[in-house]
């Protein structure tokens, strides 16, 4: 259940962290740009969990759908964390999707982990508890490393870090959280 919640953490850390601090990187190109990116930002996060929604497949313990998802995130990330400005647009979306993707498989987790019906609760709860508390430390830190260096840009490196680890717990997921699945 750890691994869940490393998980979650890392894409909600993604997820909050761009959303908070996009807006000072984007600040030289006017609210109208910066409304476009986050609106795409929020539309990859939908458009990855309506493309998971239809499909009937047990990503959510697969490393190599980790391994997607936490790159996208990375790539994403990395180039924001460059401050390439003018091309914020299709780097939150990839930040988007790959959080969007991260959040949908994580959320199949506690079910397939769950000893019995009766811990599935219990499971959940640990996960967001766990990955929410990462994530609100996303933006905080994010300020102290803007004030610590000067960078705007910045705050992008925890973000980098959140695609990092997305990839790093995925794919130590294996075995025996697909024996829980064929389990059942």
């Amino acid at each position: 259940m750890w691994k869940a919640a490393g998980l979650f953490g890392g894409q909600s850390l993604a997820y909050f962290t761009t959303v908070g601090w996009i807006p000072f990187l984007l600040r030289p190109y006017g609210q109208v740009y910066l409304s476009i990116v986050l609106l795409t930002l929020g539309g990859a996060v939908l458009a990855g969990t309506a493309v998971l929604a239809m499909t009937r497949s047990q990503l959510a313990v697969s490393p190599r759908f980790y391994l997607v998802s936490g790159s996208l995130v990375l790539a994403g990330a990395e180039g924001l964390s460059f401050g390439l400005r003018a091309w914020a647009l299709p780097l939150a979306a990839l930040i988007g999707l790959g959080a969007g993707l991260t959040f949908t498989g994580v959320m199949a987790l506690p079910p397939i982990l769950a000893r019995s019906n009766a811990h599935v609760a219990g499971y959940a709860s640990l996960m967001l508890t766990a990955g929410y508390f990462v994530a609100f430390f996303g933006p905080l830190i994010g300020g102290f490393l803007l004030d610590q260096t000067g960078i705007v840009a910045a705050p992008f490196w925890l973000v980098v870090g959140a695609g990092a680890l997305i990839v790093g717990i995925g794919l130590t997921l294996g075995r025996r959280e697909a024996a829980s699945l064929v389990a059942r």
